[in-house]
């Protein structure tokens, strides 16, 4: 649940992020003719100049904020997944690694683990 929440603020924190960037208004009515559209595709476009009595650009819609917090909320989860994923993995692999080299390093393993030899060779201590 937790992850779900930071993802979901990280994801809508870049969607504002991203529109103050671009100086979208947040409380403006929504671009509705097509003149209004073009003006915005020129106004947010760097390479074209525009007089100074040009309209300012659109304001932001609900829907990319949506959109941002669910894109956020599955990146973290998979993230995390994969994180315990990975854990389980790189534990089994160190496991077959001691276990094929178990005999040949018996010595090192005792000064690398120390007290922690008991907890991975049980039959040893």
């Amino acid at each position: 649940m937790l992850t779900s929440l930071i993802g979901g603020t990280l994801g809508v924190g870049s969607v504002v992020y991203m529109n103050t960037m671009r100086k979208a208004r947040y409380f403006a009515s929504t671009c509705r003719t097509r003149a209004d559209s073009l003006a915005r595709i020129i106004w947010c476009n760097p390479h074209v100049r525009l007089s100074p009595n040009a309209p300012p650009p659109c304001r932001a819609e609900p829907w990319e904020h949506v959109l941002g917090f669910t894109v956020g909320v599955w990146a973290l989860n998979k993230m995390s997944d994969m994180e315990a994923l990975y854990e389980v993995k790189v534990a089994e692999k160190l496991a077959e690694k001691i276990e094929r080299n178990q005999g040949e390093l018996d010595e090192k393993y005792k000064v690398v683990l120390g007290a922690d030899y008991a907890k991975w060779f049980p039959s040893k201590a």
